[in-house]
C-alpha cells in the first residue's frame, strides 16, 4: 500500500489525488446528484412515493396530489426528492387549473435544489403555464433555460446511472418536445409542431405509460402526422388516436380512455364502393369509438 501510494504521489496524474481535484468533483456531482448524501431509506421512502404520485398523473389526479404532498412533507434531508415532489405538485395544480400555485411549486425547486434534472424539470413545468397563459416572451425565457440544462446533462449523461433518476431523465427530455410542440400547434406553427413532437424517440416514450398515451394522443389530435393526401392524414390521425384510447382502456388510464368521439368518416364522403383502407377502417364496428380531438 505504501509503494503504491508513493507512486501514485510522485505521479505526473497526482492531481486526480489533490484537495483542489476532489472537492472540485464533489461540487460537480453535487450539481447532479439526486441522492444528495442523505439516508438510503429516506431516498427510497421518497423516490417510492414520487414514484406513485406520477403513476397516478392520468389515472387519479387526488391520488398523485396526495402521494407527491405525503413525499414533500416527509423530506427531511433529501432535498431532490422534495424538489421532485413540487414539480409532481405543481403538475397536479396545473391540470386543476390552478396556474398560480402550479407556478409557485416549481418555482419553488429553484430554492430546494441544485440538480439540475428537477430545475430542468421546473423550467418545463412552468413553459406549461406559460403556453396556456399566453406569456410568450416568459415561454421562451424558460425554453432557452431549459436548453442549456438539456446541454450540460447531456455532457454530464453518465452520472444518471440510478434506474430512478434514468427515468426522469427520459421524462424530462421527452416533455420538452410535447410542450414545443403544443406551443408551435396553438401558434398554427404545424411544421415546427410537427419537427418538435419528431425529436421525440418512441423508444423513450414507450418506457413511460403516461408519456406513451400523451406522445400519441398529441399526435392524433393535433394532425402532427406525415401524409401525401388528406384522406391519408386522417387515416394517420384516427390510427394514433385508436391506439391512445385501446391503450388507456388496457392500462386504466381514465383521463384518456373518456376522451371518445364518433368515427370520424360521420359527414365525410368516402366513395360508396371504394376497397380503401380508409373505409376499411371507418367501417370496422370494433373501431367506432376513439378519443376526441381536444
Amino acid at each position: 500500500m505504501k509503494d503504491s501510494y508513493r507512486l501514485s504521489f510522485y505521479s505526473p496524474f497526482s492531481i486526480f489525488h489533490s484537495p483542489l481535484y476532489i472537492i472540485g468533483v464533489l461540487l460537480l456531482s453535487s450539481l447532479f446528484s439526486c441522492t444528495d448524501m442523505v439516508p438510503t431509506k429516506e431516498v427510497r421512502l421518497i423516490d417510492s412515493l414520487n414514484g406513485k404520485a406520477y403513476a397516478y398523473r392520468y389515472r387519479n389526479l387526488d391520488s398523485s396530489y396526495k402521494y407527491a404532498y405525503k413525499a414533500y412533507r416527509q423530506v427531511n434531508l433529501y432535498k431532490s426528492g422534495k424538489a421532485e415532489a413540487s414539480n409532481n405538485l405543481g403538475f397536479c395544480a396545473f391540470m386543476n387549473m390552478d396556474f398560480d400555485r402550479a407556478e409557485a411549486y416549481h418555482k419553488e425547486v429553484y430554492k430546494l435544489t441544485k440538480n439540475e434534472l428537477e430545475l430542468l424539470i421546473a423550467d418545463i413545468g412552468l413553459m406549461k403555464i406559460c403556453q396556456r397563459t399566453a406569456l410568450n416572451k416568459e415561454f421562451y425565457d424558460y425554453r432557452n433555460s431549459a436548453l442549456r440544462r438539456m446541454k450540460r446533462i447531456r455532457e454530464e449523461s453518465d452520472l444518471f446511472a440510478d434506474r430512478h433518476e434514468a427515468l426522469r431523465l427520459d421524462y424530462a427530455f421527452t416533455e420538452f418536445f410535447l410542450v414545443s410542440s403544443i406551443y408551435y400547434y396553438y401558434l398554427q406553427q404545424r411544421q415546427e409542431a410537427i419537427i418538435s413532437i419528431d425529436n421525440i424517440q418512441e423508444d423513450e416514450a414507450l418506457s413511460d405509460t403516461n408519456q406513451l398515451l400523451y406522445y400519441h394522443y398529441l399526435k392524433g389530435s393535433a394532425s402532427l402526422v406525415a401524409a401525401n393526401t388528406p384522406e391519408e392524414r386522417k387515416l394517420r390521425e384516427f390510427d394514433e388516436l385508436y391506439f391512445t384510447w385501446r391503450t388507456a382502456v388496457k392500462s386504466k388510464h381514465p383521463y384518456f380512455e373518456s376522451r371518445k368521439t364518433p368515427c370520424p368518416c360521420r359527414g365525410r364522403a368516402f366513395p360508396p364502393k371504394s376497397e380503401s383502407l380508409s373505409e376499411l377502417r371507418c367501417c370496422d364496428p370494433k373501431r367506432r369509438l376513439m378519443p376526441s380531438i381536444r
